[in-house]
């Protein structure tokens, strides 16, 4: 159960920080190539909402995880299906962004993240289900 908890406590905290990552490094990026692009500001506007609540989801997907194995840690029967929803979908968009995107590794990072949440999310080393 602590080798369960810890790939939780792991991934948490590196989701956690790529949110920050995302929502400060990623849009500051960002930003700027849409303007220069001559993007109108209302789409930027329109997309810097949405980037960020990408980088609220990215937080909360994170705090649901460290959460989890703070539980799993001190031996609590724990449901993990939702981090098994987020862990799949993590997989799907960083293959389907790789692939969309020409292939550029940094959408590999998604697939990576996703693999560790599926690790934590479906081990199951004997552990009783709680329903």
């Amino acid at each position: 159960m602590k080798a369960r908890a810890l790939v939780g406590f792991v991934t948490g905290t590196l989701l956690v920080l790529s949110s920050f990552a995302h929502a400060f490094a990623g849009w500051a990026a960002l930003e700027p190539a849409l303007a220069e692009a001559d993007v109108p500001a209302d789409v930027i506007a329109a997309v810097r909402i949405g980037w960020h609540f990408g980088s609220v989801a990215m937080l909360c997907f994170g705090v649901m995880t460290l959460w989890l194995a703070f539980k799993v840690w001190h031996d609590r029967s724990v449901s993990t299906e939702a981090i098994q929803v987020v862990a799949t979908a993590y997989c799907l968009f960083g293959l389907a962004a790789f692939v969309a995107r020409d292939y550029k590794p940094h959408f590999l990072l998604f697939v990576l993240t996703g693999l560790l949440l599926g690790v934590f999310g479906f081990w199951r080393s004997g552990e009783t289900r709680q329903s």
